[in-house]
């Protein structure tokens, strides 16, 4: 199994944001920010960047 390398942290006042676990900083896509989403939407986003993750990486995958 591929570890997960984006999650999703709260930021308060019901946003949230994705986070990076190999840099430690907020995940981008396409030059954006990923801060202030909806709960469903960051973790869409989070799902999609360890997807892509995953195929960049094959052979991390058990």
């Amino acid at each position: 199994m591929t570890p997960i390398r984006y999650s999703v942290k709260e930021d308060g006042h019901g946003t949230w944001s994705v986070f990076d676990a190999v840099t430690k900083d907020v995940a981008e896509m396409l030059g954006a920010l990923l801060i202030g989403l909806g709960e469903e939407l960051a973790q869409d986003m989070a799902d999609l960047l360890n997807l892509e993750e995953s195929k960049k990486n094959p052979e991390a995958e058990d």
